[in-house]
């Protein structure tokens, strides 16, 4: 073999034992025919081997040795030899018959010694040792969803084998299929493994189909339900981003109103109330609604009662209800009433009935075209009256009214009333239309005490305002209104306030004993408003007005608790109520106090002292209410009679040696008339409702030298010219 580098000393020798030998052989010859000198070993053929040889990878090397031969056919040891590649480009060889693979391709590698050659086949084909797929697995979210694969085929080298062909395949179709472009495509929830192969190389990648829920559709996608009750199976569907199907996905179901509409886990909706409310079917982070309204539809109509009798001119409301499928009732239901026969009953739109002649009628109460009836027996009613007993008329003698339109009664009266009708007892059902106003005590007055019959009643105002009562027997009624308007409050005082006008006038004091009830007259105006109608009751007569302590327009009532017991104020202890005025220090000489004592009392009535007007009174101890504000002319109730007597007794007592006509027993009273304001005594049942007749007894009498009641300072005007 050659190295490269020409070492001829060796070849000189050779040659030179050559032609020793030459020598040497002619020298021991036999003297004969010298034989001729061969021709010295020439290269004459060249073989390589192997002749043949296949590369699979870049960089790979195989080994060549070339055996040379002379003319002779003798191997030729040692004989240099020239390597060539015919595409080193391909294969490379080095002067020592190594050839390395550089590209796919043929080369051609010869070996040259002299003038001969030989050569041998090279072929460089990689071969795929590796595959590599990329990316590297994932997870596709959605049936449909694709994804491109890619590979990549190795030699043993790790050199990339170019124009590499790949067979690919899936090791589950139902999971994900690849095409021959490794293009993926998800088919269904699971795991694939993608396989590339080139050759006897192949690898692989896990693909995870997962489908994601992208929409959620909610069927039906919406709807009424007539009935509360009533009930719908909502059905929800998961899909994904490409609108496919998510098998088995579990939905959380909710209503926007459960009030309305609430629904259970299986998506079943019931209906609650009227009104509209959205049902969302949820699963992972998508949702989907449905808007369902309730609306109840009518399917029955009641009407109540469903049968009844009346009089000629009785009413009766009748009550409809609209019921749903469910028999749930239908809110705000409108209807419309009609009567079958009017000359029987007719009815207005609110389903009051009214009796208009014997017989029989069909009422209807009709509500999106569904109706419901009531059958009305009309008869011809029995006479029914309603008497009230010591109605209050001129000079306060009793009367009796018969089915009166109206009695105007302030809080605290009573008076007693009856019904008759015809053929039946006197018993009746009474009603107020506002218990707070009129209390009716059956048999009994209101102190509890038994009244003349037992089917009396004793009809109390409790409170201001107006009510109608009724009293009913049977079908048969009669009513009358009951009551007075509400008068301007003020509540209850403990000192007298600030006077709107200064100067002598009225004061008004409201007293309770210290151990006794405390009936509270002042707190709803009573005490005031019964000064005021003694006040207006001396201006109708007189034309004069007395001044009265007010504050901010209204009487001005001062409420004093005694320290006296309701035992130690028996007798009209009239000097308790005046020590008790005169130690508090709102007390002025220069005002005439009204005062009004409301407790147990053995005498009703009025007592006068110094500036002092005092009237005892005691409801429970009187057949009628002794606190009555008169309202018809010339009529002044009893605790304002009294009151206004006392009064005219601070502003001018009657003195015997100047009255014209005194009382008979000096009690500074007159004695000709006994309906005179200061008479003496008066027949039972007439009122005191003269001031002075004649005018010669005690007001603007013109006596010299007597002391007139028309000159007080309380008055606010002078008298009528």
């Amino acid at each position: 073999m050659l190295d490269g580098k020409k070492n001829y000393a060796p070849v000189m020798l050779l040659v030179m034992a050559g032609l020793a030998g030459v020598v040497w052989v002619s020298a021991c010859g036999d003297g004969g025919t010298t034989p001729a000198v061969p021709d010295p070993p020439s290269p004459t053929t060249v073989t390589i081997t192997p002749a043949t040889a296949q590369l699979t990878a870049l960089g790979e090397t195989a080994r060549f040795t070339a055996e040379v031969r002379d003319q002779n056919g003798q191997v030729m040891a040692g004989v240099p030899l020239a390597w060539t590649s015919s595409d080193a480009s391909v294969a490379a060889v080095d002067a020592s018959g190594q050839v390395t693979a550089a590209a796919n391709g043929a080369a051609t590698i010869a070996a040259a010694a002299g003038s001969a050659s030989g050569s041998a086949a090279v072929t460089v084909a990689q071969e795929a040792s590796v595959v590599t797929v990329s990316p590297d697995g994932g997870t596709l979210s959605a049936l449909g969803d694709t994804v491109r694969l890619s590979a990549m085929a190795m030699d043993a080298n790790g050199n990339a084998v170019a124009n590499a062909a790949f067979a690919w395949t899936s090791s589950d179709t139902a999971v994900a299929t690849v095409d021959e472009n490794g293009v993926v495509t998800a088919v269904g929830n699971g795991a694939a493994t993608i396989t590339a192969t080139a050759g006897s190389a192949s690898g692989s990648v896990a693909v995870t189909v997962a489908q994601e829920v992208s929409v959620v559709t909610v069927s039906p996608d919406g709807g009424t339900l007539n009935a509360l009750g009533d009930t719908v199976r909502l059905s929800a569907e998961a899909m994904d981003a490409n609108g496919s199907a998510i098998a088995n996905a579990a939905f959380a179901w909710t209503s926007s109103d459960t009030a309305v509409a609430t629904v259970d886990e299986n998506g079943v909706v019931t209906a609650v109330r009227n009104g509209a409310a959205t049902i969302t079917a949820t699963t992972g982070s998508a949702s989907g609604g449905a808007v369902l309204t309730v609306a109840q539809r009518v399917a029955a109509v009641a009407v109540t009662p469903t049968t009844d009798t009346l009089v000629t001119g009785e009413k009766l409301h009748l009550s409809a209800e609209a019921a749903d499928g469910n028999g749930h009732a239908v809110a705000d239901a409108g209807f419309w009433w009609a009567s079958s026969n009017t000359s029987v009953a007719v009815v207005d739109r609110s389903g009051l009935v009214t009796g208009t002649g014997a017989g029989v009628a069909d009422i209807t109460a009709t509500s999106s075209f569904v109706s419901g009836r009531a059958r009305m027996v009309v008869l011809n009613p029995p006479a029914m009256t309603l008497a009230v007993h010591s109605v209050p008329a001129e000079e306060n003698s009793s009367r009796r009214a018969v089915n009166p339109e109206e009695l105007v009664l302030w809080p605290g009266e009573w008076l007693r009333a009856d019904t008759r009708i015809e053929g039946a007892k006197r018993v009746a059902t009474w009603k107020a239309s506002d218990p707070g106003i009129v209390a009716v005590h059956v048999g009994r007055d209101p102190n509890n005490r038994p009244l003349r019959s037992g089917d009396d009643v004793a009809i109390e105002v409790i409170g201001f305002g107006e009510t109608v009562l009724t009293a009913t027997y049977g079908r048969s009624e009669v009513s009358v209104k009951v009551g007075a308007p509400t008068p301007r409050m003020m509540e209850r005082s403990l000192v007298d306030r600030k006077d709107d006008v200064s100067g002598p006038q009225i004061h008004a004091v409201y007293a309770v004993a210290s151990d006794d009830e405390d009936r509270e007259l002042d707190r709803h105006g009573r005490v005031g408003w019964s000064l005021m109608a003694t006040v207006d009751w001396l201006y109708d007569k007189l034309g004069r007005r007395l001044r009265v302590d007010t504050y901010e327009g209204v009487v001005d009532v001062t409420f004093l608790r005694l320290r006296e017991t309701a035992a130690q104020m028996e007798d009209r202890n009239v000097r308790a109520l005046r020590d008790a005025v005169r130690a508090k220090a709102w007390y002025s000489d220069e005002k005439t106090y009204a005062v009004y004592y409301l407790g147990p009392t053995g005498n009703a009535g009025g007592v006068k002292i110094g500036n002092f007007a005092t009237v005892f009174s005691d409801s429970r101890g009187l057949d009628r209410p002794h606190y009555v504000v008169a309202r018809q002319p010339d009529f002044l109730g009893a605790l304002e009679n009294t009151m206004a007597h006392e009064l005219f007794h601070t502003m001018g007592v009657v003195h015997e040696q100047c009255a014209t006509n005194p009382a008979a027993n000096g009690s500074s009273h007159v004695g000709d008339y006994d309906h005179d304001l200061m008479a003496v005594r008066r027949r039972r049942g007439r009122m005191l409702t003269e001031i002075d007749v004649g005018n010669d007894d005690y007001y603007d009498h013109d006596i010299p030298n007597c002391r007139d009641a028309a000159d007080s300072p309380l008055w606010m005007d002078p008298p009528p010219s």
